[in-house]
């Protein structure tokens, strides 16, 4: 069965590699379907296999999305990231910077609900097109594969060594909680991962501290101030964190089942 399963790994990234979309589908189920049949240390190789594939600019980015959700689901059942944990969080926060991009446009251009990442068309690329110009095509296929990333990043700080590198990179750690937090309200796996950044234990600045104010002379006390009328109180919500969208939900469990439903379903073609 170990045999099987690294054939079927080999063959996905293959197919990524050589842009083919139908062994690309097929080969994603066969790992989804042989991974819970094999030990950890095998999910682990898998794991290291694929990383450096999703980094490659040469895949196309719907399969390095795809890619991400594979090695995730292998993480969700035991597995250790590896490198790949951070290598997948740094892809996630770039897809998200350019999905941002494509939510801003896209509100700034009508009315109506933002588009499922799913259900996406050329039309809404020309729509948006209009307020990003040229770099419509990327915030566009950034939106369409944001959630799969999402999903990959959830399952990778489910990792404690992942989120123990994380915590070393406070930058990294900027990054994503930005994207998150401007993602949030359009989709929920954002809010997820808001919640889980939220646990990831950054250090304060570690800059030395300022020297303390030399001394000055004593001053003699200031005249009282003429009392004056009460102040106004501030409008509602000023100074205050706005509440968090509707979507977040910080006690929602990421199931894992879904995932496996790909086993019968091909995933989205590329």
């Amino acid at each position: 069965m170990t045999d099987a399963f690294r054939t079927a790994v080999l063959g996905l990234i293959d197919a990524a590699e050589s842009q083919d979309t139908h062994r690309f589908a097929t080969h994603v189920r066969d790992s989804f379907e042989l991974a819970g049949q094999v030990d950890a240390q095998a999910r682990e190789d898998a794991i290291a296999r694929i990383g450096p594939v999703i980094a490659n600019p040469g895949i196309l980015p719907g399969d390095a999305a795809d890619l991400a959700i594979v090695a995730g689901a292998m993480v969700d059942t035991g597995a250790r990231a590896g490198s790949v944990g951070l290598l997948v969080l740094r892809s996630l926060a770039s897809t998200a910077q350019a999905a941002t991009r494509f939510v801003e446009a896209w509100e700034q251009t009508g009315d109506g609900p933002l588009i499922e990442p799913e259900a996406l068309t050329t039309a809404d690329e020309e729509r948006v097109a209009t307020v990003l110009g040229t770099t419509a095509g990327s915030a566009t296929m950034a939106w369409w594969t944001a959630r799969r990333f999402a999903a990959a990043g959830v399952s990778m700080l489910g990792d404690t060594e992942v989120r123990s590198h994380l915590a070393a990179e406070p930058d990294l750690h900027a990054e994503l909680y930005g994207g998150a937090q401007r993602l949030a309200h359009a989709l929920p796996e954002f809010a997820q991962l808001r919640s889980l950044l939220d646990n990831v234990d950054v250090p304060a600045d570690s800059a030395p501290p300022s020297p303390p104010p030399a001394p000055q002379p004593p001053q003699p006390p200031p005249a009282p101030a003429p009392s004056a009328a009460p102040s106004s109180p501030p409008p509602p919500g000023r100074g205050l964190v706005p509440p968090p969208p509707a979507s977040a939900c910080v006690t929602a469990q990421w199931g894992t089942t879904w995932r496996y439903a790909a086993s019968t379903q091909p995933p989205p073609q590329t």
